[in-house]
């Protein structure tokens, strides 16, 4: 099972999880791994899985990468880090320079994470100083604020989309990455998790923003969780969609165990 962070399973404002705790208790005791699929960094999420008790692997920057956890099954070769790292996408590095020379051509105005302070950071996500820190040490994506003309945004996308890259709309910022997103990283995993059991997966997602609509529109079953406004994500899919009438860990916590319930019920499986 893949599932969002901000916005989904935590709280927009608070990054609370509680709501949802029926919900983790569910897949514990069906023994159903949580992947989490976030626009977090490695670092952000290692502090989450822990409050969590996860042990799974997680997919990190919107697809940026996948990565598992030392020891575990899906493990492809023997790491000296905490986890093995599959690289999905350009390196930060390479996306700087990019945005930079662009700016510097164009004249855009924006912010980019990148170049904010811990305190900028904190004051526009509500972060503390070591959650700040965290979030700024992207590797695949490069969180953006857009300070110009809206029509001008359309003028960007387009730079970006012609040199095969992405810019995708997350809960709070713009991503600028590489030609990935969350559902091929989604993918990857299902494909490791097929190889290693000999089996089909069936798979569910769950996410809130536009960063998360390739995931929904992929996975078997898919939980859209409307945003702290009302608004939600349209999926050109119909069937196996499960809109949510709560934001954030509330939505998430009733859209999940409605799907389990359904796929039990539907389909006679035990697990999930």
């Amino acid at each position: 099972m893949f599932s969002d962070l901000d916005g989904s399973l935590l709280d927009h404002d608070s990054y609370d999880h509680s709501p949802a705790q029926e919900g983790l208790d569910r897949l514990r005791e069906l023994e159903v791994p949580l992947i989490l699929a976030t626009s977090k960094t490695f670092e952000e999420v290692l502090v989450t899985l822990e409050e969590l008790d996860l042990s799974e692997p997680f997919i990190i920057e919107n697809g940026g990468a996948l990565m598992i956890p030392a020891g575990h099954p899906l493990q492809q070769e023997e790491v000296d880090e905490a986890c093995q790292e599959i690289a999905l996408a350009a390196e930060v590095s390479e996306l700087a320079e990019w945005l930079t020379s662009v700016c510097r051509s164009e004249g855009f105005r924006l912010q980019s994470m990148l170049d904010m302070s811990v305190q900028e950071i904190m004051d526009y996500t509500g972060l503390e100083p070591g959650e700040a820190e965290r979030a700024a040490m992207r590797r695949y994506t490069i969180p953006l604020i857009w300070q110009d003309d809206l029509d001008r945004l359309d003028d960007f996308s387009k730079l970006v989309h012609d040199r095969g890259w992405r810019l995708l709309k997350g809960g709070r910022f713009y991503h600028l990455q590489g030609q990935t997103d969350k559902s091929r990283a989604m993918q990857e995993c299902i494909r490791l998790y097929e190889a290693k059991g000999g089996g089909k997966v069936i798979s569910i997602a769950l996410g809130d923003s536009a960063n998360d609509q390739g995931m929904l529109e992929q996975c078997d079953f898919a939980v859209v969780i409307p945003q702290k406004h009302g608004e939600y994500l349209k999926l050109s899919r119909k069937d196996g969609v499960f809109i949510a009438s709560h934001p954030g860990p509330k939505g998430w916590n009733e859209g999940l165990l409605s799907i389990l319930k359904l796929i039990q019920d539907n389909m006679g499986i035990t697990n999930v």
